[in-house]
C-alpha cells in the first residue's frame, strides 16, 4: 500500500514536469519542422 502510494506521487511529479515542459517541446517540434522544410 505504501509502495503504491509512492509511485503514485513519483507519476503524478513527473506528469507536472511534463506539462510545465509541454510549451518547451512544442517550440522544439516546431523549429525541427521548419528545419525540415528547408
Amino acid at each position: 500500500m505504501v509502495i503504491m502510494a509512492f509511485f503514485s506521487r513519483i507519476f503524478f511529479e513527473g506528469l507536472m514536469v511534463i506539462f510545465k515542459n509541454n510549451e518547451y517541446l512544442r517550440r522544439i517540434a516546431e523549429s525541427l519542422e521548419k528545419q525540415q522544410q528547408k
